[in-house]
């Protein structure tokens, strides 16, 4: 079934995180959005060169150093993160004859649901889930409120 791994679930918290501090484009340490997001720190350095190769961020050294997105949060949909760390077209290993009639209709609806998720995943953005996300802040905001 399609689920994608820890790696991209962190990558876009790690992400959102990255749009709430940045503001105007400013840099972000790792270190800042590791504390924050409960990400380990080497585990999240490991993250951030992944989506520096995919181009989603780009870095500066020292001191003043860190990250930032290189587009917007507009531009950056889930799906395009997911598909940049996770491996799509590996396929199953097949017997030698070739894949059963069994494997074939599996294989079919199997792929039928990763495009499906697919999708999903590509409707939404970064900006999307920062608005999700204050949204439901607010709502359970309002219900502590009135406990």
């Amino acid at each position: 079934m399609f689920l994608f791994s820890t790696k991209s679930y962190y990558a876009l918290k790690a992400l959102m995180e990255m749009c709430r501090l940045s503001g105007g484009g400013n840099l972000v340490s790792l270190a800042e959005i590791s504390a924050r997001q409960n990400i380990p720190l080497k585990y999240l350095e490991q993250i951030m060169l992944n989506l520096k190769r995919a181009g989603f961020v780009e870095s500066q050294r020292g001191v003043a150093g860190g990250f930032r997105l290189r587009r917007s949060a507009e531009e950056i949909s889930v799906g395009q993160v997911v598909r940049a760390l996770e491996n799509y077209e590996e396929g199953r290993e097949m017997n030698a004859e070739g894949p059963s009639i069994d494997d074939q209709v599996l294989s079919a609806i199997i792929e039928q649901a990763r495009e499906a998720a697919v999708r999903v995943l590509d409707r939404e953005t970064l900006h999307t889930l920062l608005q999700k996300a204050e949204e439901r802040q607010r709502s359970n905001e309002a219900i502590n409120y009135f406990i």
